[in-house]
């Protein structure tokens, strides 16, 4: 038995020398070489925030129920000859088979891993065991080895964590390392040095910041030779007050997902709107042979693909895929669905030694190249997050609002990327935004582009690694969770921006990719977001966010968001006294243009106005950076094209026609007209039709409008009707098949005696269903007493509605039926 001072306190260790038996028998021996107990890091005030949870019966989980704990590292060497595994491990004496957490049983450990699980001569292992509960006094922890050895460690509180790796990046070509440290000691420390793999790296890094003043601690290391493409590597970080940070990483490139769950779009259209990846909820992963290959259009376009690969027959055809251009995901948000015979605030994470951490053992193992990645969602947050934080190789976490899911405030977008962050480090973490409809929810709609930009910078600005849409998925005419599910490039508007939001972070992604936050901006504006981050130790990336905005979610106002915009703040940016200024500019999709910071020295003065949404500055040493955030001439003129609105049909529009001599004759005893708008003839007769949209006919189906280059349409058409026999009354019922008729689509039916004057019904109201198959405006003409109707006029309006544009969401009527009531 040794005892030895670990830096971040005592650990026990025993080590046994077993010599293996048999032929070719060698010295084996394992060692603890390090142990950490990370805390749990949660700085939002709970009365300042409030999480809503996924699922009705964990409403009251947060901040009730939810207490921060803990994680268990520990670094096992293999200091011999052989190769070993952990055989077995032991929890405060108690076999982890027993300790752990399973579907009938909530015990002190809710998972563990070892990886790899065969540690190679010389190489090292990092064993997880996530705690229920923070520690509240000494830990014991008990290794068996394959090969005989046995090692016993007592962790205290003097291991808590004092350091954290809190994100490690890579460049292009993985020949360079950024390592972020943040010092959580409450105490003045100062970074020494680096190790990677258990070798010194100091000589070959550049230490930037090393007595944390006011950000993080970074290191870049220039490496002797590339990382492989997902390998493995223990990097440690010591400070000469005897500190540590230490973790394991997996090596990738600098490369930035700009992602969408995939319809039936061409990948052509989704690589015009500067999309690079693809997020695939089902199938297994490759589908079929010859999916890849250097002709496919996959390769030929650049995307990457991230799918489920539950057996070993596609694992092992995914791992003949070049590195990188694949990556494995599990069960969709297992933390929503735990199981349900544990009480509920016992449940969360049951799932990972159930389902999800088998099968990612099984691609580890079969598959050294190729990521690992889990979507959650909600459910039990923010525990959730940081149970399953250090799971995968890179969390996603899908954020939709404006939903019924998690409220209506975009500030959730920056809350839940600044908790995440922490709670998943130095692990990358991306982020799955809402980008389409579903017409059952309450908002009915897609989020506006407005609404779209805002999330999207808060979560780039709190650190996230990538962007997913959910989803391009039309589910009409079947309704899906109470509702039509419209997908992201059917509302044009919202497709349009999220182009253009593509083009700007494919400007920025290998910044993005080797960034951190660590903040130099703030404002003199309460609704004016600021946060940075250091990118290298060059280059600061600031993002400013309108907060004022509202979304309403009623009866009343579900149809409306309102952004007012950010006038005359002041940016006040400091730049660290290390950083000296070369340059700044403003990154837009379409253009990187010089900004003027006044003031001089380390304080610079930046003036915000009139900002509608949101703003990115780069503040560089670097004065080729605008050079470097250039976008392919190429793609860019691809998204551009993309933009130009080709009508749906080859016929031209129907614009200023007037039929003055197209009458409706009503012969004696005619009760009813019924007009099919999905037929020419009914369009035919009309007494005039002015559009400034083009008209689509879907015979038997619908009469649908699409807006002018301005994205602004509206078609009156108007039906002259003459009666044989005085009427008391008129009535005329305008059908729709528009699944999201009530909140999107803005139709009027209306009677005139004059064809000035009208009585109308219009669909802009929200207490219609918004989801049944046929929905009616009804508007009536009678005239005042004594008096009878002979001749009136029936105009139908279609306006379109400015949110979205589509087939399935925009102003698509159906027929139109008049009822006449004869005078007695």
């Amino acid at each position: 038995m040794k005892r030895y001072n670990a830096a971040a306190g005592l650990v026990s260790v025993f080590t046994a020398v077993v010599l293996l038996t048999g032929s070719g028998a060698a010295l084996a021996e394992l060692t603890i070489a390090d142990a950490i107990i990370r805390l749990d890091r949660y700085d939002l005030p709970a009365e300042e925030w409030q999480w809503a949870e996924g699922w009705a019966e964990q409403r009251q989980f947060f901040p009730r129920y939810f207490k921060p704990s803990a994680t268990i590292h520990l670094f096992v060497h293999n200091t011999g000859e052989s190769p070993d595994r952990i055989s077995e491990l032991l929890f405060q004496g108690e076999a982890m088979a027993e300790a752990c957490t399973r579907p009938d049983f909530a015990g002190p450990v809710i998972w563990y891993r070892t990886n790899p699980e065969v540690i190679a001569p010389g190489g090292m292992a990092m064993v997880y065991m996530r705690l229920r509960e923070k520690p509240t006094g000494p830990i014991s922890v008990g290794i068996a080895a394959a090969s005989g050895g046995h090692l016993n460690a007592e962790l205290t509180e003097d291991n808590f964590e004092q350091l954290r790796l809190a994100y490690v990046g890579f460049s292009r070509e993985i020949d360079k390392a950024y390592v972020y440290v943040e010092n959580y000691s409450g105490r003045s420390l100062e970074v020494k040095g680096i190790e990677i793999d258990g070798r010194d790296a100091t000589s070959a890094a550049t230490i930037i910041n090393p007595a944390f003043a006011g950000g993080p601690a970074l290191l870049e290391v220039s490496l002797n030779q590339p990382f492989a493409y997902g390998s493995y590597h223990c990097v440690k970080v010591t400070t000469r007050q005897g500190s540590f940070a230490m973790h394991q990483v997996r090596a990738r490139d600098d490369f930035y997902p700009l992602a969408i769950i995939p319809g039936t779009t061409p990948l052509s259209e989704y690589h015009a709107k500067c999309f690079n990846t693809l997020y695939s909820m089902g199938g297994s992963h490759p589908d079929e042979p010859g999916w890849w290959s250097p002709d496919s259009e996959y390769e030929r376009l650049g995307f990457r693909v991230t799918r489920p690969a539950y057996t070993e027959p596609p694992v092992k055809a995914g791992a003949t895929v070049p590195p990188g251009r694949i990556r494995y995901t599990n069960i969709d948000e297992p933390d929503a669905h735990e199981s349900s015979t544990l009480p509920y605030m016992q449940r969360c994470g049951v799932n990972i030694m159930a389902r999800v951490e088998p099968v990612m053992s099984m691609q580890r193992r079969l598959d050294p190249s190729h990521e690992t990645t889990v979507i959650v969602d909600r459910t039990y947050t923010p525990m959730n997050w940081f149970i399953y934080g250090e799971v995968p190789d890179v969390l996603i976490n899908d954020c939709y609002t404006p939903t019924r899911f998690m409220g209506f405030d975009l500030m959730v977008s920056a809350h839940t990327i600044e908790t995440l962050v922490p709670a998943v480090g130095p692990r990358p973490v991306e982020m799955m935004l809402w980008g389409g409809m579903n017409t059952g929810f309450p908002t009915r709609r897609s989020a506006t582009p407005e609404e779209n930009d805002m999330s999207v910078h808060f979560v780039v600005g709190g650190g996230a690694k990538g962007l997913h849409y959910f989803l391009d998925w039309n589910s009409y005419p079947t309704v899906f969770e109470g509702g039509y599910f419209i997908g992201a490039p059917r509302t044009n508007m919202l497709w349009k921006r999220m182009g253009r939001l593509n083009a700007e972070l494919m400007r920025l992604g290998s910044l993005l990719a080797i960034g951190h936050p660590y903040n130099i901006a703030a404002s003199d504006h309460p609704q004016l977001w600021t946060r940075s981050l250091l990118c290298g130790q060059n280059t600061f990336v600031i993002v400013l966010v309108n907060r004022q905005h509202t979304l309403h979610n009623n009866d009343t106002y579900t149809r409306f968001q309102h952004v007012f915009p950010v006038d005359k703040a002041t940016v006040t940016v400091d730049l660290p006294a290390w950083f000296s200024a070369r340059i700044a500019v403003e990154v837009r999709w379409d253009a990187v243009t010089p900004v003027q910071l006044a003031g001089s020295g380390s304080r610079r003065i930046l003036t915000v106005e009139n900002l509608l949404t949101s703003k990115v500055i780069v503040v560089s040493r670097d004065p080729d950076i605008a050079d470097k955030l250039a976008l392919d001439p190429n793609r860019l003129a691809a998204l551009i094209a993309s933009e130009e609105l080709t009508y749906v049909t080859a016929r031209p529009a129907i614009a200023d026609v007037m039929r003055p001599d197209a009458v409706i004759h009503a012969p004696a005893g005619t009760t009813e007209i019924a007009l099919d708008l999905t037929e020419q003839a009914a369009l035919d007769m009309a007494h005039r039709i002015a559009t400034t949209g083009e008209l689509k006919l879907e015979p038997g189906q619908w009469l649908g409008l699409y807006p002018d280059p301005q994205l602004e349409g509206r078609s009156e058409i108007v039906y002259r009707i003459h009666s044989d026999v005085p009427l008391k009354e008129i009535s005329a019922s305008l059908t729709s098949r528009t699944p999201n008729f009530a909140a999107c689509a803005n139709n009027t039916i209306g009677l005139s005696l004059d064809g000035v004057r009208y009585v109308e019904d219009c669909s802009f109201k929200m207490d219609w269903n918004g989801g049944a198959p046929d929905e009616r405006l009804i508007a009536v003409l009678a005239p005042e007493e004594g008096k009878t109707i002979t001749e009136c006029f029936v105009r139908v309006l279609l306006r379109d509605p400015v949110v979205v544009v589509s087939d399935e969401a925009t102003n698509l009527v159906h027929g139109l039926t008049l009822a006449l009531t004869p005078a007695e």
